[in-house]
């Protein structure tokens, strides 16, 4: 399903209690996006979802720079060390980890370890020198320690708003005439019923608070 025909749905099932001047699809969507988060956390949290590849939007160039590590990372005992250029888009997190399928290199022939910071810290302790690339994400950077390449990464993860992704990525041919709302839902079928559901649920609750208050207000003129 597209992001344009879930918010078709839900404007439909609504048209009783507003017009479109209130159910803008920007509100809509930002109701969708933040039920679908909260359902997918919890299935992350019984079942990884790392082979539910439509689910992960892929950032397709995240380019690294060396910093150094006492102003941004001082966790690290290291002069300098690899970090994104700039802050990455919001990935979600459940109660294991955030929900990240891979990092990679940018021709796809290494793949790069996440960790948590702890775990490289704890690297760091070790007499044994780390085996691959490791990688962890701090004040939403991307740093990866203990090497001077790469310079650029791919990231797949569920990143809690598609969109900034979207933008992020360089201009693909095939994506220049593609509205993001023409872009697929990342929501399981089997729980998209569910969020719209709980979407209509909300307006509802929403729209009835908005009349009871009108009702309430026009009262006390009367009175």
């Amino acid at each position: 399903m597209t992001i344009k025909s879930a918010i078709s749905i839900i404007k439909s099932d609504n048209k009783a209690f507003s017009d479109d001047s209130m159910l803008t699809n920007r509100f809509i969507w930002a109701k969708i996006q933040s039920k679908t988060l909260f359902f997918l956390k919890q299935r992350n949290d019984k079942f990884n979802l790392n082979n539910n590849n439509f689910l992960y939007s892929v950032l397709d160039c995240v380019n690294m720079e060396m910093v150094n590590s006492i102003n941004c990372c001082k966790e690290i005992p290291a002069c300098e060390i690899l970090r994104s250029v700039e802050k990455l888009p919001k990935i979600a997190e459940s109660n294991l980890a955030s929900i990240i399928k891979g990092i990679y290199n940018l021709d796809n022939s290494e793949r790069i370890d996440f960790v948590s910071i702890n775990d490289v810290i704890r690297l760091t302790n070790s007499k044994y020198k780390p085996k691959g690339i490791k990688a962890f994400i701090k004040d939403e950077y991307l740093f990866i320690p203990f090497r001077k390449n790469p310079k650029a990464v791919a990231i797949e993860a569920y990143f809690e708003n598609p969109l900034e992704v979207y933008q992020r990525n360089k201009c693909k041919e095939q994506d220049s005439c593609i509205s993001y709302y023409d872009l697929e839902w990342k929501c399981p079928s089997d729980l998209q019923s569910v969020v719209i559901q709980e979407v209509n649920k909300e307006l509802a609750y929403f729209f009835n608070r908005t009349i009871a208050d009108e009702n309430t207000d026009k009262n006390e003129l009367i009175k």
